[in-house]
């Protein structure tokens, strides 16, 4: 997908159960290091990740004005609030599962 017409949204999927259900079968192996997602222009850059479960994805604000970043995803939900230019907030992904931020 180009920059251009990317989606200012983030999906981060999680453990095997994604790849299960596009038939893939090779298990997730990722290092359990934090994944950096940066908000910038507007958009979430990557605009997709693939994470392990229980890793956490560091979401930093790279715009010079405010951003809410969250998550309604049934099993995935989290609000940070309001992040100020600037600022990286953590938030852990405890369950497998695809969750629209």
């Amino acid at each position: 997908m180009s920059r251009a017409s990317a989606s200012p949204r983030l999906v981060a999927v999680l453990g095997a159960l994604f790849g299960a259900g596009l038939g893939l079968v090779a298990p997730l192996t990722l290092a359990q290091s934090d994944v950096v997602v940066e908000q910038a222009g507007m958009r979430f850059e990557p605009g997709e990740v693939r994470i392990a479960s229980g890793q956490r994805v560091v979401f930093t604000n790279s715009d010079p004005f405010g951003h809410n970043v969250h998550s309604v995803s049934r099993g995935g939900e989290f609000d940070i609030g309001l992040q100020e230019p600037g600022d990286r907030t953590t938030v852990p992904f405890p369950r497998p599962g695809v969750f629209v931020v």
